[in-house]
């Protein structure tokens, strides 16, 4: 019977991660493979604090159901997100004429990571228990949403030349837009509104028109206002017109 409520367990969880990395066809250009990661991590570290918590219950099939239920959770986030997206980015990130070789190493360094949690999972739950091996790996995903936020760039809907220029994008500046989104979301969170755009300074007066030596008419115009306004006898007593200035003789 224990044996195959576990293998009930396990199929169930393949079945989350099929199902629920459907939507991932959609949404991974809908919304974006970065908002997809930054939106789906924090659920992941959630679910494996929850299952952490939950071997603290009493023994029994609450307990057995619970922590069940906590993995479910933490397989649907990771199908939507983790899952899918890092292949799809791995994909965009390389160059041209290194993807093959690229891509190569992102799919051989995933599942040797893969072989390496399945290895030490054992021994290292029970060196810290299953609470500190899940709350350590929880940390791992908060780890992982700030490396996201700091150094993942998006790169939706991109073209080949698009995609050399968003990473040809200085780290500094890359981190600045990720503390910038930061910043974006908490106001968004705490209802304030965004910061309006600075204005844009007023077009000089004496400007120039471009590609000539012509002084432009609307230029014109308002420095015949001005001199007017500045001297009012200029007009013509009778008319009040404008009285034609004598053009000044440079020597």
């Amino acid at each position: 019977m224990p044996q195959l409520t576990a293998l009930a367990t396990s199929l169930g969880f393949g079945a989350i991660n099929f199902v629920f990395a459907l939507p991932a066809f959609f949404t991974i250009d809908l919304f974006g493979r970065r908002p997809l990661l930054l939106a789906t991590v924090p659920f992941m570290a959630i679910t494996l604090l929850a299952t952490a918590g939950c071997f603290w219950a009493p023994e029994g099939s609450v307990r057995i159901a619970a922590i069940a239920t906590s993995i479910y959770l933490f397989g649907i986030s990771y199908s939507s997100g983790a899952g899918p997206v890092p292949f799809t980015y791995s994909a965009e990130a390389y160059p041209l004429h290194i993807r093959p070789l690229g891509m190569s190493c992102a799919t051989a360094t995933a599942w040797f990571f893969n072989a390496m949690l399945a290895l030490t999972w054992p021994p290292l739950m029970h060196a810290i228990t299953p609470q500190g091996a899940f709350g350590f790996y929880a940390a791992t995903n908060v780890i992982a949403w700030i490396l996201v936020l700091l150094f993942v760039p998006e790169t939706k809907r991109k073209t080949l030349e698009e995609l050399d220029d968003v990473f040809d994008i200085p780290v500094s500046k890359m981190m600045s837009n990720g503390v910038g989104d930061l910043r974006a979301g908490c106001n968004m969170l705490l209802g304030r509104p965004p910061k309006p755009p600075s204005p844009k300074e007023p077009a000089p007066a004496m400007a120039q028109v471009q590609g000539s030596g012509e002084q432009d008419p609307n230029a014109q115009d308002l420095e015949a206002q001005n001199f007017e306004a500045q001297n009012p006898e200029a007009r013509d007593p009778e008319t009040q017109e404008p009285m034609a200035q004598e053009p000044v003789q440079e020597v």
